[in-house]
């Protein structure tokens, strides 16, 4: 498969497209932000956006320790040149490529020096809290299943059937494929490195195997965060990347049967560098906003309890002995949590303001190159699939 680095004016069509719809990306994304921190000040936390946006720009990586990256840094700033060229604000295009970092550098902490009072239900923004299983050992060989869990304010159901060519189906008998799912936290330690260098998007290009991929990814490990990873190869091999921070990299192989799993906002080992670093961070958050550390009283604490607890369901399930069955796994995926993994919409907390669904659940079995995909309808209604669609690819 020959790659090739998507051209500048490719990708600022992208985010140009993405610009036009203000209401999900662009003024979505700050509305949801405030919506979870209503004892901030929306000026006062969003006023050193635009500075960061630039000081990013700025922040040229070192050619000499990075040197894969300088093509990637010269199309980022050709991609910013054809944004200010069709005319797109500075405003925009910091909230299109750097919100989500400024705000756990900088923005909460600067926010925090002048709090207000709390009103009403609000939280949380975070990225979206995914499960996912890699099982090589099912009684139908080789297993990939994800459920993708977020609010329902922008759901709409893809009616494109599963193709090998393109969309759901295509990527998962790529020679290497990883997968993620969201782990962001509201604060962060800022980096020594905060230009956007899409290690993602670069890690195919240099790596061929496992053990690359991993020494890549961690190399790169300042530039990226907010998400746990699953690589896994055509052999059958696997391996887990949890990432919710820049300064920490926590590798984890399989250690029963082959199998790896990750899950969204969780740190599997909580005395790890990197779980004794988000507890520290959630903590620095909760204080600082004037909240206590108590499930009943915060709607954040409550949110990563049942974030562990999901992880618990998943991790508990993976540790069996013996062959587990598609059924099994797929019931686990779609049976309501907390039986199940499914969210359905339940509060976790009095004070909540978003809601969240398990909006899609699909499984690839990748020795019979069958897609199984169950998707919630459209809202308001949300229902779920008595049956699921199936495709051979």
């Amino acid at each position: 498969m020959t790659l090739a680095i998507p051209d500048a004016a490719t990708i600022a069509r992208d985010i140009i497209a993405r610009a036009s719809n203000r209401e999900q990306y662009v003024d979505g994304p700050v509305d949801r932000v405030m919506a979870d921190a209503p004892w901030a000040d929306r000026d006062i936390l969003f006023s050193g956006l635009t500075a960061f946006h630039r000081e990013r720009l700025d922040r040229i990586p070192s050619a000499e320790k990075f040197p894969e990256a300088t093509p990637w840094v010269e199309r980022r700033l050709a991609v910013e040149r054809e944004l200010i060229a069709a005319g797109l604000s500075e405003w925009d295009r910091a909230v299109l490529t750097d919100g989500g970092a400024y705000l756990a550098f900088r923005g909460y902490r600067l926010a925090a020096q002048h709090l207000k009072p709390v009103t009403g239900p609000h939280g949380p923004s975070l990225p979206e809290k995914c499960r996912i299983a890699y099982i090589p050992d099912t009684d139908e060989g080789k297993l990939f299943i994800m459920n993708a869990d977020d609010p329902a304010t922008f759901w709409t159901k893809d009616r494109t059937p599963a193709s090998i060519d393109s969309g759901v189906g295509s990527s998962f008998w790529h020679p290497l494929q990883a997968h993620g799912v969201g782990s962001g936290m509201h604060l962060d330690t800022e980096p020594e490195e905060i230009f956007s260098v899409p290690a993602w998007e670069m890690y195919p290009f240099f790596c061929h195997d496992l053990p690359s991929v991993v020494e890549f990814l961690t190399r790169y490990g300042q530039f990226w965060s907010g998400c746990n990873i699953i690589i896994h190869d055509r052999a059958g091999e696997s391996v887990a990347i949890e990432k919710c921070s820049r300064g920490y990299t926590e590798v984890f192989y399989p250690v029963a049967d082959g199998r790896s799993h990750v899950s969204g906002m969780v740190c599997r080992d909580p005395n790890s560098p990197q779980g004794k670093h988000q507890r520290a961070m959630r903590e620095e958050y909760v204080r600082m906003t004037g909240q206590t550390w108590d499930t009943e009283a915060t709607v954040d604490v409550a949110f990563w309890e049942v974030c562990d607890l999901a992880h618990r369901i998943l991790a508990d399930f993976l540790n069996q002995s013996g062959h587990l069955t598609v059924k099994a796994v797929t019931d686990l995926f779609t049976t309501p949590f907390p039986r199940g993994l499914r969210k359905t919409g339940a509060k976790f907390h009095p004070n909540q303001g978003y809601l969240e669904y398990t909006l899609i659940t699909y499984l690839a079995l990748l020795d019979k190159r069958k897609v199984v995909r169950f998707q919630c309808d459209d809202p308001p209604d949300m229902a779920w699939p008595a049956q699921p669609e199936v495709y051979q690819v």
